[in-house]
Protein backbone atom coordinates (compact mmCIF):
# COMPACT_ATOMS: atom_id res chain seq x y z
CA UNK A 1 0.00 0.00 0.00
CA UNK A 2 3.13 2.37 0.78
CA UNK A 3 4.10 1.38 -2.58
CA UNK A 4 1.51 1.80 -4.51
CA UNK A 5 1.30 5.76 -3.06
CA UNK A 6 4.91 6.25 -3.48
CA UNK A 7 3.78 4.86 -7.10
CA UNK A 8 0.68 6.91 -7.45
CA UNK A 9 3.00 10.11 -6.21
CA UNK A 10 5.37 9.33 -9.23
CA UNK A 11 2.64 8.85 -11.87
CA UNK A 12 -0.04 11.49 -10.44
CA UNK A 13 -2.49 8.56 -11.10
CA UNK A 14 -5.78 9.15 -9.60
CA UNK A 15 -7.01 5.64 -9.60
CA UNK A 16 -4.16 4.07 -8.01
CA UNK A 17 -3.95 6.95 -5.46
CA UNK A 18 -7.47 6.07 -4.31
CA UNK A 19 -6.63 1.99 -4.45
CA UNK A 20 -3.66 2.83 -2.02
CA UNK A 21 -5.75 4.97 0.42
CA UNK A 22 -8.47 2.33 0.11
CA UNK A 23 -6.37 -0.41 1.18
CA UNK A 24 -4.36 1.81 3.83
CA UNK A 25 -7.76 1.88 5.52
CA UNK A 26 -8.50 -1.44 5.47
CA UNK A 27 -5.13 -2.37 6.89
CA UNK A 28 -6.27 0.43 9.84
CA UNK A 29 -9.78 -1.34 10.42
CA UNK A 30 -8.19 -5.15 10.34
CA UNK A 31 -5.45 -3.77 12.96
CA UNK A 32 -8.30 -2.18 15.20
CA UNK A 33 -10.12 -5.64 14.44
CA UNK A 34 -7.29 -7.34 16.69
CA UNK A 35 -6.02 -4.80 18.81
CA UNK A 36 -5.61 -5.04 22.77
CA UNK A 37 -6.40 -8.47 24.96
CA UNK A 38 -9.79 -10.02 25.26
CA UNK A 39 -10.25 -9.09 28.95
CA UNK A 40 -12.47 -12.10 29.69
CA UNK A 41 -11.35 -14.15 32.76
CA UNK A 42 -11.02 -17.78 31.14
CA UNK A 43 -11.20 -20.93 32.95
CA UNK A 44 -11.33 -25.05 31.78
CA UNK A 45 -13.12 -27.54 33.87
CA UNK A 46 -12.42 -30.88 32.39
CA UNK A 47 -15.11 -34.05 33.24
CA UNK A 48 -14.18 -36.46 34.12
CA UNK A 49 -10.91 -35.54 34.84
CA UNK A 50 -9.34 -39.22 33.90
CA UNK A 51 -10.24 -41.20 30.53
CA UNK A 52 -9.51 -44.35 29.08
CA UNK A 53 -8.13 -43.68 25.12
CA UNK A 54 -11.60 -43.87 22.74
CA UNK A 55 -13.39 -42.19 25.22
CA UNK A 56 -15.15 -38.80 25.43
CA UNK A 57 -13.91 -35.98 27.76
CA UNK A 58 -16.70 -32.87 28.25
CA UNK A 59 -14.26 -29.78 28.87
CA UNK A 60 -16.80 -27.11 30.10
CA UNK A 61 -15.65 -23.52 28.98
CA UNK A 62 -16.60 -20.40 31.55
CA UNK A 63 -15.55 -16.95 30.73
CA UNK A 64 -16.34 -13.56 33.42
CA UNK A 65 -16.14 -10.91 31.95
CA UNK A 66 -14.96 -7.55 34.25
CA UNK A 67 -17.69 -5.17 35.69
CA UNK A 68 -16.11 -1.51 34.37
CA UNK A 69 -15.19 -3.02 30.43
CA UNK A 70 -16.29 -4.79 27.70
CA UNK A 71 -14.53 -8.45 26.68
CA UNK A 72 -13.96 -9.26 23.32
CA UNK A 73 -14.67 -12.11 21.23
CA UNK A 74 -12.26 -14.62 20.17
CA UNK A 75 -11.85 -18.22 19.16
CA UNK A 76 -11.02 -20.34 21.68
CA UNK A 77 -8.72 -23.81 20.53
CA UNK A 78 -8.62 -26.04 23.57
CA UNK A 79 -5.72 -28.43 24.64
CA UNK A 80 -5.68 -31.65 21.46
CA UNK A 81 -6.40 -34.45 22.92
CA UNK A 82 -7.04 -36.72 18.96
CA UNK A 83 -5.53 -35.26 15.87
CA UNK A 84 -7.57 -32.32 15.42
CA UNK A 85 -7.51 -29.02 16.94
CA UNK A 86 -11.09 -28.31 18.78
CA UNK A 87 -12.19 -24.11 18.38
CA UNK A 88 -15.46 -23.03 20.25
CA UNK A 89 -16.42 -19.16 19.90
CA UNK A 90 -16.02 -16.75 22.87
CA UNK A 91 -18.55 -14.29 22.12
CA UNK A 92 -18.21 -10.44 23.41
CA UNK A 93 -19.45 -10.05 26.55
CA UNK A 94 -20.94 -6.78 28.36
CA UNK A 95 -19.28 -5.72 31.39
CA UNK A 96 -20.41 -7.91 34.17
CA UNK A 97 -22.05 -10.67 32.02
CA UNK A 98 -20.62 -14.26 31.97
CA UNK A 99 -20.33 -16.79 29.64
CA UNK A 100 -20.45 -20.73 29.78
CA UNK A 101 -19.94 -23.60 27.08
CA UNK A 102 -19.38 -27.59 27.19
CA UNK A 103 -17.22 -29.27 24.71
CA UNK A 104 -17.09 -33.09 24.06
CA UNK A 105 -13.54 -33.72 23.06
CA UNK A 106 -12.91 -37.69 21.60
CA UNK A 107 -9.43 -38.65 23.73
CA UNK A 108 -7.47 -40.53 21.09
CA UNK A 109 -3.77 -39.50 22.38
CA UNK A 110 -2.62 -41.15 25.70
CA UNK A 111 -0.87 -38.88 27.44
CA UNK A 112 -1.02 -36.06 30.34
CA UNK A 113 -3.06 -33.27 28.50
CA UNK A 114 -2.74 -29.66 30.76
CA UNK A 115 -6.17 -27.40 29.70
CA UNK A 116 -3.70 -24.32 30.13
CA UNK A 117 -3.24 -21.91 28.53
CA UNK A 118 -5.64 -22.61 26.12
CA UNK A 119 -5.27 -20.08 22.68
CA UNK A 120 -7.13 -17.70 21.85
CA UNK A 121 -7.31 -16.75 18.06
CA UNK A 122 -9.00 -13.27 17.00
CA UNK A 123 -9.20 -12.25 13.36
CA UNK A 124 -10.65 -9.29 11.21
CA UNK A 125 -13.71 -9.70 9.24
CA UNK A 126 -11.08 -9.26 6.13
CA UNK A 127 -9.11 -12.15 6.95
CA UNK A 128 -6.09 -9.67 6.47
CA UNK A 129 -4.56 -10.25 10.12
CA UNK A 130 -4.98 -13.01 12.96
CA UNK A 131 -3.40 -12.72 16.19
CA UNK A 132 -2.62 -15.32 18.43
CA UNK A 133 -2.26 -15.53 22.40
CA UNK A 134 -1.86 -17.93 24.93
CA UNK A 135 -4.70 -17.27 28.70
CA UNK A 136 -5.27 -18.89 31.66
CA UNK A 137 -7.18 -21.69 32.23
CA UNK A 138 -6.34 -22.70 35.72
CA UNK A 139 -4.27 -26.00 36.08
CA UNK A 140 -6.57 -28.86 35.51
CA UNK A 141 -5.46 -31.54 33.47
CA UNK A 142 -7.16 -34.15 31.46
CA UNK A 143 -5.06 -38.07 31.83
CA UNK A 144 -5.90 -40.48 28.84
CA UNK A 145 -5.32 -43.96 29.95
CA UNK A 146 -4.28 -46.67 27.57
CA UNK A 147 -7.14 -49.46 27.33
CA UNK A 148 -6.72 -52.29 29.78
CA UNK A 149 -6.78 -55.37 27.54
CA UNK A 150 -8.33 -59.18 29.07
CA UNK A 151 -4.67 -60.51 29.20
CA UNK A 152 -4.60 -62.73 32.66
CA UNK A 153 -1.50 -62.68 34.76
CA UNK A 154 0.65 -66.38 33.92
CA UNK A 155 0.84 -68.63 36.58
CA UNK A 156 3.97 -69.53 37.70
CA UNK A 157 5.60 -73.03 37.26
CA UNK A 158 8.15 -72.58 40.05
CA UNK A 159 8.18 -75.59 42.20
CA UNK A 160 11.19 -74.18 44.34
CA UNK A 161 14.23 -72.18 43.97
CA UNK A 162 17.80 -73.61 45.44
CA UNK A 163 20.93 -71.71 45.13
CA UNK A 164 19.43 -68.80 43.10
CA UNK A 165 18.37 -71.24 40.16
CA UNK A 166 14.37 -71.62 39.90
CA UNK A 167 13.35 -75.18 39.40
CA UNK A 168 10.46 -75.63 36.91
CA UNK A 169 7.44 -78.53 37.20
CA UNK A 170 5.87 -80.57 34.68
CA UNK A 171 3.17 -80.03 32.80
CA UNK A 172 0.64 -81.98 32.83
CA UNK A 173 0.66 -82.73 37.13
CA UNK A 174 -1.32 -82.05 39.94
CA UNK A 175 2.00 -81.22 41.85
CA UNK A 176 2.73 -77.22 41.66
CA UNK A 177 5.35 -76.59 44.40
CA UNK A 178 6.26 -77.10 47.77
CA UNK A 179 5.26 -75.36 51.26
CA UNK A 180 6.50 -75.45 54.99
CA UNK A 181 4.51 -78.15 56.64
CA UNK A 182 1.77 -76.50 59.47
CA UNK A 183 -0.31 -78.83 61.78
CA UNK A 184 -3.07 -80.34 59.99
CA UNK A 185 -1.82 -80.91 56.55
CA UNK A 186 -2.02 -84.47 55.01
CA UNK A 187 0.95 -86.42 56.16
CA UNK A 188 0.65 -87.94 52.67
CA UNK A 189 1.82 -84.70 50.72
CA UNK A 190 5.06 -84.51 52.65
CA UNK A 191 7.82 -84.67 50.21
CA UNK A 192 10.07 -86.77 51.50
CA UNK A 193 13.26 -85.86 48.82
CA UNK A 194 13.05 -82.11 49.63
CA UNK A 195 12.49 -82.66 53.54
CA UNK A 196 15.28 -84.44 53.63
CA UNK A 197 17.35 -82.34 51.47
CA UNK A 198 16.40 -79.15 53.20
CA UNK A 199 16.17 -80.30 56.77
CA UNK A 200 12.47 -79.55 57.25
CA UNK A 201 9.45 -80.88 56.27
CA UNK A 202 7.85 -79.46 53.31
CA UNK A 203 4.61 -80.41 51.41
CA UNK A 204 3.17 -80.96 47.90
CA UNK A 205 1.02 -78.01 46.37
CA UNK A 206 -1.63 -78.92 44.13
CA UNK A 207 -2.04 -76.66 41.11
CA UNK A 208 -5.60 -75.87 40.92
CA UNK A 209 -4.29 -73.76 44.30
CA UNK A 210 -1.32 -72.29 42.98
CA UNK A 211 -1.06 -68.50 42.86
CA UNK A 212 1.48 -66.94 41.75
CA UNK A 213 2.35 -64.56 44.68
CA UNK A 214 4.71 -61.99 42.55
CA UNK A 215 4.50 -60.98 39.36
CA UNK A 216 7.10 -58.38 37.51
CA UNK A 217 6.06 -56.74 33.87
CA UNK A 218 9.03 -54.78 32.46
CA UNK A 219 8.39 -52.73 28.96
CA UNK A 220 10.97 -51.25 26.69
CA UNK A 221 10.28 -48.02 26.83
CA UNK A 222 12.57 -46.59 24.55
CA UNK A 223 12.01 -45.62 21.48
CA UNK A 224 14.77 -47.23 18.92
CA UNK A 225 13.44 -50.30 19.98
CA UNK A 226 10.92 -49.77 17.62
CA UNK A 227 10.52 -49.24 13.86
CA UNK A 228 11.32 -45.60 13.03
CA UNK A 229 8.12 -44.54 11.40
CA UNK A 230 5.03 -44.02 12.29
CA UNK A 231 3.97 -47.98 12.29
CA UNK A 232 6.62 -48.01 15.44
CA UNK A 233 5.04 -45.13 16.96
CA UNK A 234 1.89 -47.34 17.31
CA UNK A 235 3.99 -50.47 18.11
CA UNK A 236 5.23 -48.25 21.06
CA UNK A 237 1.65 -47.55 22.43
CA UNK A 238 0.45 -51.03 22.02
CA UNK A 239 3.45 -52.73 23.79
CA UNK A 240 2.75 -50.05 26.66
CA UNK A 241 -0.99 -51.15 26.34
CA UNK A 242 0.09 -54.57 26.67
CA UNK A 243 2.40 -54.47 29.58
CA UNK A 244 -0.01 -51.94 31.60
CA UNK A 245 -2.88 -54.71 31.12
CA UNK A 246 -0.90 -57.42 32.66
CA UNK A 247 0.68 -55.73 35.53
CA UNK A 248 -3.31 -54.28 36.08
CA UNK A 249 -4.71 -57.76 35.46
CA UNK A 250 -1.92 -58.81 38.38
CA UNK A 251 -3.17 -56.31 40.40
CA UNK A 252 -6.04 -57.26 40.28
CA UNK A 253 -5.59 -60.94 41.33
CA UNK A 254 -4.08 -60.09 43.96
CA UNK A 255 -0.16 -60.31 43.25
CA UNK A 256 2.90 -58.41 44.21
CA UNK A 257 5.59 -56.98 41.67
CA UNK A 258 6.61 -54.32 40.02
CA UNK A 259 5.79 -52.52 36.38
CA UNK A 260 9.24 -50.89 35.22
CA UNK A 261 10.55 -49.23 32.40
CA UNK A 262 13.74 -50.67 30.19
CA UNK A 263 15.23 -47.17 30.23
CA UNK A 264 15.47 -47.37 33.95
CA UNK A 265 13.20 -44.31 34.46
CA UNK A 266 9.81 -45.30 36.08
CA UNK A 267 9.31 -48.43 38.70
CA UNK A 268 5.71 -48.57 39.91
CA UNK A 269 5.31 -51.30 42.73
CA UNK A 270 2.02 -52.80 43.63
CA UNK A 271 0.31 -55.60 45.95
CA UNK A 272 -2.78 -53.60 46.67
CA UNK A 273 -5.87 -53.08 44.58
CA UNK A 274 -5.92 -49.42 45.26
CA UNK A 275 -2.34 -49.21 42.92
CA UNK A 276 -4.27 -50.00 39.96
CA UNK A 277 -4.62 -46.51 40.20
CA UNK A 278 -0.87 -45.60 40.32
CA UNK A 279 -0.50 -48.03 37.29
CA UNK A 280 -2.37 -46.29 34.74
CA UNK A 281 -0.95 -42.86 36.03
CA UNK A 282 2.53 -44.66 35.37
CA UNK A 283 1.18 -45.29 31.59
CA UNK A 284 -0.51 -42.14 30.63
CA UNK A 285 3.08 -40.41 31.70
CA UNK A 286 5.14 -42.88 29.68
CA UNK A 287 6.54 -40.75 26.98
CA UNK A 288 8.79 -42.82 24.81
CA UNK A 289 12.44 -42.18 25.81
CA UNK A 290 14.74 -41.22 22.37
CA UNK A 291 18.38 -40.14 24.07
CA UNK A 292 20.21 -43.00 25.86
CA UNK A 293 20.39 -42.57 29.46
CA UNK A 294 24.07 -43.01 31.08
CA UNK A 295 22.65 -44.61 34.44
CA UNK A 296 19.70 -46.41 32.82
CA UNK A 297 21.67 -49.79 33.53
CA UNK A 298 22.28 -48.95 37.04
CA UNK A 299 18.19 -48.61 37.16
CA UNK A 300 17.28 -51.47 35.82
CA UNK A 301 19.99 -53.81 37.31
CA UNK A 302 18.27 -52.39 40.96
CA UNK A 303 14.83 -53.68 39.74
CA UNK A 304 16.62 -57.42 38.82
CA UNK A 305 18.08 -57.03 42.21
CA UNK A 306 14.74 -56.70 43.62
CA UNK A 307 13.58 -59.40 41.85
CA UNK A 308 16.32 -61.73 42.87
CA UNK A 309 15.10 -60.28 47.10
CA UNK A 310 11.80 -61.44 46.47
CA UNK A 311 12.89 -65.08 45.24
CA UNK A 312 12.83 -67.15 48.23
CA UNK A 313 11.71 -70.67 48.77
CA UNK A 314 8.52 -69.54 49.84
CA UNK A 315 7.24 -67.55 46.73
CA UNK A 316 7.20 -68.21 43.13
CA UNK A 317 7.32 -65.24 40.07
CA UNK A 318 6.26 -64.71 36.94
CA UNK A 319 7.82 -62.44 34.53
CA UNK A 320 6.84 -60.50 31.12
CA UNK A 321 9.04 -58.12 29.34
CA UNK A 322 7.46 -56.30 26.41
CA UNK A 323 9.50 -54.92 24.13
CA UNK A 324 9.89 -53.91 19.88
CA UNK A 325 11.08 -55.69 17.02
CA UNK A 326 14.12 -53.57 17.04
CA UNK A 327 15.13 -54.22 20.58
CA UNK A 328 19.09 -55.06 20.81
CA UNK A 329 18.88 -56.72 24.50
CA UNK A 330 15.78 -56.93 25.80
CA UNK A 331 16.10 -60.71 25.59
CA UNK A 332 19.42 -60.41 27.08
CA UNK A 333 17.53 -58.81 30.13
CA UNK A 334 14.54 -61.36 29.86
CA UNK A 335 17.44 -64.50 30.26
CA UNK A 336 19.05 -63.20 32.92
CA UNK A 337 15.44 -63.69 35.04
CA UNK A 338 14.71 -67.42 33.42
CA UNK A 339 16.76 -67.90 37.00
CA UNK A 340 14.12 -66.06 39.33
CA UNK A 341 10.73 -66.59 37.54
CA UNK A 342 9.00 -69.05 35.65
CA UNK A 343 7.62 -68.84 32.52
CA UNK A 344 9.61 -65.59 31.52
CA UNK A 345 7.35 -64.70 28.52
CA UNK A 346 8.80 -61.91 26.15
CA UNK A 347 6.29 -60.02 23.57
CA UNK A 348 7.84 -58.53 21.02
CA UNK A 349 5.11 -56.03 19.18
CA UNK A 350 6.00 -54.68 15.75
CA UNK A 351 5.78 -55.80 11.83
CA UNK A 352 5.76 -59.46 11.29
CA UNK A 353 3.26 -62.41 11.82
CA UNK A 354 1.97 -63.42 15.00
CA UNK A 355 4.33 -66.58 16.30
CA UNK A 356 5.70 -68.35 19.44
CA UNK A 357 9.33 -69.34 19.74
CA UNK A 358 10.40 -71.63 22.07
CA UNK A 359 14.19 -70.27 23.69
CA UNK A 360 17.07 -72.49 24.49
CA UNK A 361 16.64 -70.84 28.26
CA UNK A 362 14.10 -73.16 30.39
CA UNK A 363 10.99 -71.16 30.80
CA UNK A 364 11.58 -68.39 28.34
CA UNK A 365 9.32 -67.99 25.18
CA UNK A 366 8.97 -65.19 22.93
CA UNK A 367 5.27 -64.11 21.22
CA UNK A 368 5.67 -61.85 18.53
CA UNK A 369 2.38 -59.77 17.57
CA UNK A 370 1.60 -57.00 15.08
CA UNK A 371 -0.42 -55.03 17.38
CA UNK A 372 -2.97 -55.46 20.13
CA UNK A 373 -5.75 -57.54 18.97
CA UNK A 374 -3.52 -60.33 18.12
CA UNK A 375 -2.02 -60.32 21.47
CA UNK A 376 -5.87 -60.38 22.86
CA UNK A 377 -6.13 -63.63 20.36
CA UNK A 378 -2.86 -65.27 21.36
CA UNK A 379 -2.68 -64.92 24.95
CA UNK A 380 -5.45 -67.42 25.81
CA UNK A 381 -3.71 -70.22 23.69
CA UNK A 382 0.15 -69.12 25.17
CA UNK A 383 -1.35 -69.47 28.72
CA UNK A 384 -2.93 -72.73 27.89
CA UNK A 385 -0.18 -73.66 25.77
CA UNK A 386 1.98 -73.17 29.25
CA UNK A 387 -0.04 -74.95 31.53
CA UNK A 388 -0.48 -78.06 29.32
CA UNK A 389 -4.45 -77.34 28.94
CA UNK A 390 -3.98 -76.67 25.08
CA UNK A 391 -1.16 -77.02 22.25
CA UNK A 392 0.02 -73.88 20.42
CA UNK A 393 -1.11 -73.92 16.88
CA UNK A 394 0.31 -70.99 14.89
Amino acid sequence: MVILAGVAGLLRSVEISVLAIGGLLLFLAAAHAVRGRPTAELSLTPTPPTATRGEWVTITVSAQSPRDSRSQGADVELVRLGPAATRVRLPALAPGASWTCDVRIHALQRGVHRLSPATLRRGDRFGLLLRSEPTGGGEAVVRVYPEILDLQTPTSDLGMIENGVARLLDHGTEFHGLRAYVQGDDLRQVHAASSARTGRLLVRENADDSVSSTSWVLFDDRRSSYPADADGDQAYEDGLTCAVSIAASAVRAGSGGALGTLSGRTVTHYGDPADHCRILDMASEADPVVTGDPAAGSRVARFLATVRESATVWTAGTAVVVTGTESPDALDVAAGLTGLCAPVIVVRVGRGPTSVRMTPEPGLLILSVGDTEEVVRAWPRLLGALTGQARWVG
